[in-house]
C-alpha cells in the first residue's frame, strides 16, 4: 500500500481513491518502476532500488530515449519543469 498522505501532499485537490488508482495503473505501486518508450515489458530495467532507478533513468536518457519514472510515471521530458535532479540520490 501506498503512503497516501504523503502522495496526496503533492496534490490535495485530488481525492486520495483516484490517486491511488492512478497508480495502481501507471506503476502498480511500484515506487523504482522505470518504463523506457519504445521499449518492449521484456526489455524494461527493473529497479529495486532508488540508485537504481535513478541510474536507469540516467542511462537510458543519455541514449536518447524518453521515460516514465516513479508511481505515477512522471515522463523525463517534464524533468526540467518540475525541477527533477537525476544526479543526486
Amino acid at each position: 500500500m501506498i503512503d497516501m498522505p504523503s502522495v496526496s501532499a503533492c496534490a490535495p485537490e485530488i481525492a486520495t481513491d483516484t490517486l491511488q488508482k492512478i497508480i495502481m495503473v501507471e506503476s502498480g505501486g511500484n515506487p523504482f518502476a522505470v518504463n523506457v518508450n519504445k521499449m518492449s515489458a521484456g526489455s524494461r530495467p527493473k529497479p529495486k532500488n532508488v540508485a537504481d532507478a535513478v541510474a536507469a533513468t540516467q542511462y537510458w536518457i543519455a541514449k536518447g530515449y524518453p521515460v516514465d519514472v516513479g508511481l505515477m510515471q512522471v515522463n523525463s521530458r517534464n524533468f526540467k519543469m518540475l525541477g527533477a535532479v537525476l544526479d543526486k540520490v
